[in-house]
């Protein structure tokens, strides 16, 4: 008999401190491929790091649910779905691409690397990862963005 370790979130600290969170509605699931905005080299430390972890004066007062989503990893199931947040993102704010990356990398999400949203009618969802989660191990940068 084989016995599983419990796995524990990346950011299990700061999401206990939260109410609800991931919400009971998120889920492991499998995406054979997904889609983040990273930095140039796939070892840049900001790749798969959360908002709140890189910019966190920016959610200290923040309610619990925006809280929570912000210690998610932003995905896309889809590459066009990704191209096209990314042109919205920038025609908000042109130099947004210094907090969301400068590529897109593509790779996939195993049931075992934590839980997900449903995909949003814009093909994106939230990812709250384990510790075990490798995400650099597994994408590859695909193109340039600017």
């Amino acid at each position: 008999m084989t016995t599983t370790e419990p796995q524990i979130f990346k950011y299990q600290a700061d999401l206990s401190n939260l109410a609800d969170c991931p919400p009971g509605s998120y889920k492991p699931a499998h995406f054979s491929s997904a889609y983040r905005f990273v930095f140039e080299s796939i070892d840049d430390s900001r790749n798969f790091e959360p908002v709140a972890k890189l910019k966190p004066d920016r959610f200290d007062k923040k309610a619990d649910g925006e809280r929570c989503e912000a210690l998610a990893l932003s995905f896309y199931n889809a590459e066009n779905a990704a191209r096209a947040a990314y042109r919205y993102f920038l025609s908000g704010n042109k130099h947004q691409y210094k907090t969301l990356g400068t590529h897109l990398a593509e790779g996939f999400i195993a049931e075992s690397d934590g839980v997900n949203s449903p995909p949003d009618r814009y093909g994106h969802f939230n990812h709250h990862p384990y510790t075990s989660a490798d995400f650099a191990a597994r994408f590859r940068i695909i193109e340039s963005l600017l």
